[in-house]
């Protein structure tokens, strides 16, 4: 069975899609393990809490946009969204990653890795990492500093780039770098990992562990509908933070390679849509708002490496379907360069905008004074 179809079966059998006897015994056997999981976790967090593990701190502000559970909660297009706020207030951001499944291929790979668009020369996305890649794509003048210790990215970009500010990507469980704001994400379409921690569900730690967070932000909501439900819960949690909610806005769709035809129009031929990223079913729901027609679509792992064998698969499907054309995230698309030069069909990407229901008074409290009024490491 290889890894594709294991996370198919993995999600069905948390998500209790596929209610049978045998996944009852695999949500047993997992919920055992999400017990020892969650015990060291509160461990973990009981050492923090009373200061057994130090916290270190730099002299500027740092914003923490991070989860409380695993898989895609559309955290590149917020990091995106508020580093082009504090921009066009003139403050200058660098950016914190971790760099996830990147190869390292620097002389010394225990000092941060400085990244800039301009400055990348013929480093490819697996030498820094799909998400920090797709990053500096987006934001060409913006620093970005890769390394597991954030605290060493944060002493790196200090004294090379002199940022006014820190945005931290995917950091909530990282309690070692004190930051002054912790923006959690939950997507409102799996809000709550299944309710179980991991492997059971998709949380990585308890729901309780969001009295931590200085905001949360509710990601993939539709304009006008009402999210009381999950508030109401977040509130019964004993959960007293703002929240707010998270608008994903589909950009305008542009081709991945120069050979594209021009008659391919969104009205009338349906596409087919892949991608190998932690929400899936996000980027189907996004495609619907964009009107794009999907006529069938192949979901891989997250952060999954393309090979000629998965382009030649869905060329293959592509004919079955009797489609034109291939459309997938921004994040999958720099990772197909090099494979589809020759393809016959089309191959587009559609961008992913963020947009908060009410930004004036999201800004208000992204730019006032809570940002020096941090509440945990």
């Amino acid at each position: 069975m290889n890894l594709k179809k294991i996370n198919y079966r993995y999600n069905r059998i948390i998500s209790d899609k596929s209610p049978s006897f045998i996944n009852r015994v695999y949500q047993i056997i997992l919920w055992g393990i999400s017990l020892f999981y969650g015990m060291i976790i509160l461990i973990r967090r009981w050492i923090y809490d009373i200061g057994l593990l130090p916290t270190r701190r730099i002299q500027i502000p740092v914003i923490c946009v991070g989860n409380l559970t695993t898989g895609g909660t559309g955290k590149t297009p917020i990091v995106r969204y508020i580093t082009e706020q504090f921009s066009k207030k003139g403050k200058k951001a660098a950016i914190l990653t971790r760099g996830y499944k990147r190869v390292a291929m620097e002389e010394n790979p225990h000092q941060p890795l400085r990244v800039i668009y301009n400055e990348l020369g013929s480093q490819s996305w697996t030498h820094i990492g799909d998400e920090p890649a797709l990053l500096a794509q987006m934001l060409q003048n913006t620093p970005i500093f890769i390394h597991s210790d954030r605290y060493q990215s944060a002493l790196a970009a200090l004294k090379s780039d002199s940022p006014d500010v820190l945005i931290m990507d995917d950091g909530f469980s990282h309690r070692r770098f004190h930051r002054d704001m912790d923006l959690v994400l939950l997507d409102v379409t799996e809000p709550l990992g299944y309710g179980y921690l991991l492997p059971r569900g998709l949380l990585r730690e308890p729901v309780s562990s969001l009295k931590r967070a200085s905001a949360i932000l509710l990601t993939r909501c539709e304009k006008g509908q009402s999210y009381q439900k999950i508030e109401g819960l977040l509130n019964k949690t004993g959960i007293t933070c703002p929240v707010f909610r998270f608008i994903f806005q589909p950009g305008p769709l542009y081709a991945l390679k120069e050979s594209n035809s021009d008659s391919w129009t969104a009205s009338t031929d349906p596409l087919l849509a892949f991608c190998g990223i932690g929400n899936p079913h996000g980027f189907k729901k996004t495609l619907e708002t964009a009107s794009i027609t999907i006529a069938d679509m192949m979901i891989f792992p997250d952060h999954h490496t393309y090979t000629s064998a998965d382009i030649a698969q869905m060329e293959e499907l592509c004919q079955k379907k009797k489609v034109k054309g291939l459309v997938t995230t921004e994040k999958d698309g720099l990772k197909l360069k090099g494979l589809i030069d020759k393809s016959p069909f089309d191959w587009f990407c559609l961008p992913i905008l963020a947009q908060p229901e009410n930004e004036s008074k999201f800004l208000e409290f992204l730019m006032g004074d809570n940002i020096h009024s941090g509440r945990n490491p």
